[in-house]
């Protein structure tokens, strides 16, 4: 379940945000909140959530520059900011810092909805790209590409990775784990072929779990 965090100075604004967005409805869960920006940074590396709704105005670090340096640490991230700024430029600013969404306040009922259907959104999309997990291991490509790489035929693999690559898929964290699942599929039917997988040094068993 996707999990997200609040982040907002004014104590009443993040109470009403977790009382009022009905999370049962929308698949996610209010996983932490923080009254400023450091603060909310600090959650963020420690818990990794999957979106993060703040305010632009807050001690310490503002919106903006949280917004930065969580996109760039995790450019997957689901950035969405509440402000009282209608303006063009400071939108802009928040576009250029990784912001998907830029709500303007005050937050109310229909902007609750509006954040309700955006999270529920997120919600149905990382479900249906979860669902390309199981289907890449039932996929009878699989078996296409074990004997690919048993030819060495480096032109047919790339092919056929192609073929079970998710034409949706644009989501880092994603990517990768479908990336390691390929690999690692592919790394169970080496013993079979009397090879053994070595990648910088180290068994390819290790390095996957060092992924």
């Amino acid at each position: 379940m996707p999990q997200v965090i609040l982040a907002d100075d004014n104590i009443q604004a993040l109470e009403g945000l977790q009382r009022h967005i009905p999370w049962h409805e929308t698949g996610c869960v209010c996983a932490g909140t923080a009254q400023n920006g450091l603060e909310a940074l600090a959650l963020c590396h420690r818990i990794q959530p999957d979106v993060v709704i703040t305010d632009v105005k807050m001690p310490q670090m503002d919106g903006i520059e949280l917004c930065r340096q969580l996109h760039a640490h995790y450019p997957d991230m689901q950035l969405i900011v509440m402000s009282a700024y209608d303006d063009f430029s400071f939108a802009q600013r928040a576009m250029a810092a990784g912001v998907s969404n830029y709500l303007l306040k005050p937050i109310n009922s229909d902007k609750i909805a509006e954040l309700t259907q955006l999270l529920t959104q997120y919600a149905q999309r990382t479900q249906r790209h979860a669902a390309h997990l199981p289907a890449f291991f039932s996929s009878h490509e699989i078996a296409d590409l074990r004997q690919a790489v048993t030819r060495a035929d480096a032109t047919h693999v790339c092919w056929l990775l192609a073929q079970l690559w998710p034409a949706d898929v644009n989501d880092v964290r994603l990517s990768k784990e479908l990336a390691t699942n390929m690999v690692a599929a592919l790394y169970q039917y080496l013993p079979q072929l009397g090879l053994h997988a070595v990648v910088d040094g180290l068994p390819l068993d290790v390095r996957l779990a060092q992924v």
